[in-house]
């Protein structure tokens, strides 16, 4: 018994053993990284598709649910964002069709007018 485990330890020890070790690992690692990185991606991108859907259905509610009001009280409910969804920090509120801003509410985003037009998307990763 003991002669077969000292077989054993001196093919591990050997250089060919050793350096198929190396490769394996690299391998294993390399192909992880493949797969992990476009996983990733992937998430981040459904992530924030869902961060759209969510605060656009929020601001759809309030304009559903307050159809009659004045746009200073549109702006007031639009301020009470924050409190129901952290996520949503801010933005602009403008008339359609011409474009005039009736007012803003949190943190002012970087997105146009004619940006929003086009269905741009900016996002900026904050911590």
């Amino acid at each position: 018994m003991s002669s077969r485990l000292r077989l054993l330890l001196r093919f591990l020890n050997a250089r060919l053993s050793k350096r198929i070790s190396i490769w394996i690992l690299a391998s294993i690692f390399l192909i992880e990284l493949i797969i992990l990185v476009p996983s990733v991606s992937r998430r981040q991108q459904e992530l924030l598709q869902q961060l759209t859907e969510v605060s656009s259905g929020k601001l759809a509610w309030i304009i559903a649910t307050y159809p009659y009001q004045s746009e200073a009280e549109l702006l007031k409910q639009l301020k009470y964002l924050d409190q129901l969804d952290a996520n949503i920090k801010g933005g602009f509120v403008y008339k359609l069709p011409d474009g005039k801003r009736i007012g803003e509410f949190g943190e002012l985003p970087q997105l146009s007018f004619s940006q929003a037009r086009l269905g741009e998307d900016i996002y900026l990763n904050t911590p």
